[in-house]
């Protein structure tokens, strides 16, 4: 069973997953191709929007770009980590973090553009893991 349908039963529905991105297609893409994948995704188009829809609605996982608009995607890592969610952060920059570094930060995962939807979908899949681990344990 993956992670998408373990979540469904739990919860009666599809993980819920938080993709903050303000590229326009690639957020649409990603979107489609989780939404194909079984998941619920809700887009934000910048930090400040994301952080507004962590504080106001229930998520699974939060997948978001570093550098946004408005708020900056290391602010909606934290928030969402206060949140306890597992949190995948995209950067086009090369990231090289230590476990320390990203526990700090509240990123589990670091996904680097260009990331195949595959390397995504691989990604999603261990977080939601992570995530529920941590929930039962």
């Amino acid at each position: 069973m993956n992670p998408a349908e373990s979540n469904q039963k739990k919860r009666g529905g599809p993980a819920r997953i938080l993709l903050v991105e303000d590229h326009e297609p690639l957020a649409d893409m990603r979107r489609a191709f989780l939404t194909q994948q079984g998941y619920e995704v809700v887009c934000a188009r910048d930090g400040q929007e994301g952080c507004r829809l962590l504080e106001s609605e229930p998520f699974d996982l939060v997948v978001t770009d570093s550098a946004l608009p408005k708020t900056s995607g290391w602010e909606v890592a934290t928030l969402a980590k206060r949140r306890h969610l597992p949190v995948i952060l995209s950067s086009g920059w090369p990231l090289r973090l230590r476990p320390e570094q990203m526990a700090v930060f509240g990123v589990d995962f670091v996904a680097p553009k260009p990331c195949t939807l595959g390397r995504l979908l691989s990604l999603v899949e261990t977080a939601l893991e992570k995530g529920a681990k941590a929930h039962s344990g």
